[in-house]
């Protein structure tokens, strides 16, 4: 019997420019791996793997989409079995059935800052679903701060959501903490 032939090769990334759009349909659509800049917008099928960063960008994709973000503000609608990974907040997330999102906003003020710092990301999730939130703020001296958890959740059962929100002060910092999440 003859030796099988060999594997082919793996498929060469799709690199997108700052700011690009991107749209494939039918088969041309399934199994590509997208890197971008930021402020994109991807549209693709199944099975697609993408990796941007700088925030600001617009995804549509369909079943067992692999997708790591680094920025926020970013729109994203996945159907069945996604994985989600966004560094950034202020983001809207649109899932179906089966997928996983793990959202991680980290911010830092200097000393003597004065202000407040919201958190929030809107999402949506249909059946199955786990989301992990991980809000972060590290602040400086003397810092005079409000911080605000606001943000939209909607899910269908079971969805599991982690929330975990961390306030690192320093000396003389005055913390006041507002809004929770609304459901």
């Amino acid at each position: 019997m003859p030796p099988a032939p060999p594997a082919p090769p793996a498929p060469t990334p799709i690199t997108v420019g700052y700011g690009a759009t991107y749209s494939a349909t039918g088969p041309a659509a399934n199994n590509l791996t997208l890197w971008g800049l930021g402020a994109d917008t991807i549209t693709g099928g199944d099975t697609d793997t993408v990796s941007l960063s700088g925030g600001l960008d617009t995804i549509s994709l369909h079943d067992r989409a692999n997708i790591s973000i680094t920025g926020g503000n970013d729109n994203v609608a996945v159907h069945d079995n996604a994985s989600i990974t966004i560094y950034g907040g202020g983001n809207t997330v649109s899932m179906h059935d089966n997928g996983s999102l793990t959202i991680n906003d980290a911010r830092t003020e200097t000393d003597s800052f004065t202000g407040a710092v919201l958190f929030g990301d809107n999402i949506s999730a249909h059946n199955g679903s786990t989301i992990n939130l991980n809000y972060t703020l590290n602040l400086g001296a003397s810092d005079i701060v409000t911080v605000g958890w606001n943000g939209a959740f909607s899910s269908g059962n079971p969805t599991t959501v982690n929330n975990v929100n961390i306030v690192n002060a320093a000396k003389g910092d005055v913390i006041t903490f507002a809004a929770r999440w609304s459901t």
